[in-house]
């Protein structure tokens, strides 16, 4: 037997594309419920057509932006510090989001882009190489399936009769 990934890497891609979508058409008939299904079937495929493989590229992956969470609960904490420290009551989240409701866009989106200046300055960005999509076009024949848990079932039941 021959493990799938000594096959032709576009014969794979094919064959996966052309399972998937034959999947998805079936997928009801496993039902709704958790379950198990045995599967020991022999499959006999023929794989003809085009892979598409576009340029793959190195790049450079920006540092995670500024988390948005992370800076509402330090701008939280900070502020409520300030804020004992002159007798004042606190703000809580509530009051944060009814704050948030009534910014101005054009300010969140000068905020986010200091933000990002900023976590930009501080970690370094990710050198990373970015494959090229790939595109199948073509089609998958079965010619030919062997259902063996069907024949290992048929000799138990003739022996039971």
């Amino acid at each position: 037997m021959t493990d799938l990934s000594n096959m032709n890497p576009a014969a794979l891609k094919m064959i996966a594309k052309m399972a998937t979508d034959a999947f998805n058409k079936r997928r009801a008939e496993l039902g709704q419920t958790a379950g198990e299904f045995a599967v020991d079937e022999t499959v006999v495929l023929h794989a003809q057509g085009v892979v598409k493989v576009s340029k793959s590229t190195p790049n450079k992956s920006t540092p995670q932006a500024a988390v948005p969470w992370n800076i509402i609960t330090a701008l939280i904490a900070e502020l409520n510090t300030e804020r004992a420290a002159a007798g004042k009551a606190g703000i809580d989240m509530e009051k944060v989001i009814e704050l948030a409701e009534a910014v101005d866009p054009e300010m969140a989106k000068k905020a986010q882009k200091a933000a990002d200046a900023r976590v930009a300055a501080i970690k370094e960005p990710t050198r990373r190489f970015a494959w090229g999509s790939v595109s199948p076009q073509g089609e998958v024949a079965v010619l030919a399936t062997g259902n063996h848990l069907a024949e290992d079932a048929e000799p138990e039941a003739a022996n039971a009769g």
